[in-house]
């Protein structure tokens, strides 16, 4: 995977590296082979605040300085323009009539932008689906988010909750640009030591023995789980073994259940634990 950044996150961290779920997404746009190298671009890092779980209002904000260095310059200028990204993306879209003369060229593209809400862009969630939304400048704050109806199936389909640390990738499809959103678990996994046995536990939409036996047939082919146990009536899959519990939300997401990690906790905390072998 081809990852382009150009700069760090906005609260100091380094730029992380392409997680393999936002790999895994860009490549099933475009092809089969996992050789191929599809560029993917880091936009930002941030922390879930009360703002992006209000339910009436249905955006997500984009942090000001990550906007500007880093998802500015992957949009055309009608693109810009239709998410009312041109000037300064720190300063509230109000524009003067000398302005709007000014922009008289851009004055179409903009009105159609604002009469479906901003420029449409497909959000993939860590479980792979997808939801239509649109990102745009808010009139009132200057902020750049992404909004929605769907942003509600969004939110929970990705269990998000307020402090949660997400990250924020983007690449085309076609042309289109396309959100990859998730929560960042990774730097949680590289302090797992090596050779060690953890528990991951995962919350799996199951209906019927069937979806408990497909969900048993993708564990039992994967390298490294030692022993699973699936509770169709908690809706419950406990996991243990030497493997990566990012790889493994992978695997049974591949069932096409639902997946996510249980509790709507990230498995570095009580939902994975992890002792020594």
């Amino acid at each position: 995977m081809l990852a382009k950044r150009k700069t760090s996150s906005d609260d100091g961290e380094a730029t992380p590296t392409v997680p393999e779920w936002v790999t895994t997404l860009a490549r099933r746009q475009f092809t089969d082979n996992d050789g191929e190298a599809i560029g993917v671009w880091f936009i930002a890092s941030k922390r879930v605040e009360n703002s992006d779980l209000v339910t009436q209002q249905n955006r997500l904000y984009l942090p000001t300085d990550s906007v500007a260095a880093n998802l500015v310059g992957l949009l055309s200028l009608e693109e810009r323009a239709m998410a009312s990204l041109v000037g300064d993306t720190g300063q509230p879209s109000k524009r003067s009539r000398t302005e709007a003369e000014e922009d008289e060229m851009r004055k179409k593209q903009k009105t159609a932008g604002r009469a479906h809400g901003g420029l449409s862009v497909r959000v993939y969630a860590r479980c792979g689906f997808v939801f239509y939304l649109w990102l745009t400048r808010w009139d009132g704050s200057g902020g750049t988010v992404i909004k929605g109806e769907e942003l509600k199936l969004f939110r929970s389909f990705s269990a998000l909750k307020k402090g949660d640390k997400i990250d924020v990738w983007a690449f085309r499809r076609g042309g289109e640009l396309c959100f990859a959103i998730g929560r960042r678990y990774e730097q949680a996994w590289r302090r797992i030591p090596p050779f060690a046995t953890i528990t991951v536990v995962l919350k799996v939409g199951m209906s019927c023995e069937g979806c408990v036996g497909a969900v048993k047939r993708v564990l039992t082919k994967m390298e490294g789980v030692e022993s699973f146990d699936v509770d169709l009536k908690e809706q419950k899959v406990t996991v243990k073994g030497n493997v990566n519990p990012e790889a493994v939300l992978q695997t049974v997401s591949k069932t096409g259940k639902r997946t996510s990690f249980w509790e709507e906790g990230a498995p570095a905390d009580a939902s994975a634990s992890a002792t020594t072998a």
